[in-house]
């Protein structure tokens, strides 16, 4: 009797983490920076424009397909305080309190889960570490912008933190395409995989 209430118990166990060998260790998906100041048609610090409006594109087709039991969508966002005197070179872009920091009206949101960071590196805000662990996410797609800045901070914040991650090319942007070409070996380099967004729905 005992020996098949062990089986049975562990049996369970093993259907609560796996259905038909799949494991249900959530993913998730990062969406970092597209806020007014940077994506907005009054932007601070404009990103290039084609890039921004087919990243966002991209994402609203690929937030509205993952399954929400398989992938948490988590929205960063930039909030500098008006005191940082690199604010200065950022135009005063996204200062914690303005309009400017709001997420742009194009993008489609489907949670609330948003962390806000004051570094490239979203990492550097423990609360989202704190999340990613109390999910058992083992695994980050990165999406959002710059490229060569917050974009792959984060990409190597996460790596060191044990994360698999994979960028999503066509969910980037930065102010050119030639920054953008450039940082897609960057991203290969720090042990990043370069993923299309479409072949996660597909």
């Amino acid at each position: 009797m005992y020996r098949k209430l062990l089986i049975f118990l562990i049996t369970m166990a093993t259907l609560s983490t796996t259905v038909f060998g799949q494991s249900q260790t959530k993913k998730a998906l990062l969406i970092l920076d597209i806020q007014n100041d940077f994506t907005g048609s009054k932007a601070r610090m404009p990103m290039d424009s084609t890039q921004t409006h087919q990243m966002i594109h991209q994402l609203n087709n690929l937030v509205s397909h993952l399954p929400a039991s398989a992938y948490e969508i988590i929205y960063i966002g930039n909030e500098f305080s008006k005191y940082d005197w690199l604010n200065i070179f950022r135009n005063f872009a996204a200062i914690k309190g303005t309009t400017g920091t709001k997420q742009d009206s194009r993008l489609k949101i489907v949670s609330g889960n948003y962390f806000p960071k004051n570094k490239e590196n979203a990492f550097t805000n423990p609360a989202l570490t704190a999340f990613l662990q109390s999910k058992s996410i083992t695994e980050l797609f990165i999406s959002g912008l710059k490229a060569e800045a917050c974009v792959y901070s984060t990409t190597k914040g996460a790596i060191k933190n044990g994360y698999k991650v994979t960028v999503l090319i066509d969910c980037i942007a930065t102010t050119s395409n030639k920054k953008r070409e450039r940082m897609l070996q960057k991203y290969l380099k720090v042990g990043a995989y370069n993923l299309n967004s479409t072949t996660l729905i597909n």
